[in-house]
């Protein structure tokens, strides 16, 4: 379950500086795991891309279906 903690709020912030906007939390799913996301934001801040909604089966292109 997603429940943000100081963490999740300082790899938040790192994601943000890197890619200029926040952590799309509503559109990760929130039984997803919290450590799980923690590593899925420092690796697309370390890799510098953004993949983290397609690590949740979410289409960015039509975020309401799942793929």
């Amino acid at each position: 379950m997603i429940i943000p903690n100081d963490e999740y709020r300082a790899v938040a912030k790192r994601f943000k500086k890197q890619f200029g906007y926040g952590v799309p939390l509503d559109m990760i799913p929130m039984t997803a795991d919290m450590n799980e996301l923690i590593r899925n934001i420092e690796e697309c801040v370390a890799n510098a891309h953004d993949d983290l909604l397609s690590r949740y089966g979410v289409d960015q292109n039509n975020p309401g279906i799942l793929y």
